[in-house]
């Protein structure tokens, strides 16, 4: 796989998104007590979830031959079960981040991935549905040969 690191290879666009998010789905599944990491394709589904969303993605241009893509990646953690509270969800909020600031290029599937946003009280509902969330978002940074000559 080329790495999106390396200017000089062609990377479709697909594959630079796809890979992206996929790592941020495996580095936040490792964090204990995550019950579930999807694209929210699923709906909620109940205890800690966590939803990994691709975002906007801006094109710039790095060269006669390239474009850096600076792209928003969502991370909104959730959680409805009974008992529940923020303060409880912001702790795993917490180790979220540190998980994924582990690594800045997410295996190589990033140039670099800055955060840009911790909201940790994003959302909370109650006493009559109880629903409480944190929510994040990374700026990743790639770069993509203009022309695919290949």
């Amino acid at each position: 796989m080329s790495s999106p690191a390396d200017p000089r290879a062609y990377i479709n666009l697909e594959t630079l998104v796809e890979n992206i998010v996929q790592a941020f789905k495996d580095e936040i599944g490792t964090v204990e007590g995550i019950d579930l990491v999807n694209e929210g394709e699923i709906g909620f589904q109940g205890g800690t979830e966590v939803w990994v969303i691709p975002g906007q993605m801006r094109p710039e241009t790095s060269s006669t031959t390239s474009l850096k893509w600076r792209a928003t990646i969502y991370v909104i953690l959730a959680n409805s079960q009974e008992g529940a509270t923020l303060s409880e969800l912001r702790k795993k909020a917490y180790q979220v981040y540190n998980e994924l600031a582990k690594d800045p290029t997410h295996g190589g599937t990033a140039w670099v991935t800055f955060p840009r946003l911790f909201h940790p009280g994003y959302m909370s509902f109650s006493p009559e549905q109880l629903f409480v969330g944190v929510l994040m978002s990374y700026d990743a940074q790639f770069f993509q040969k203009y022309i695919n000559d290949s």
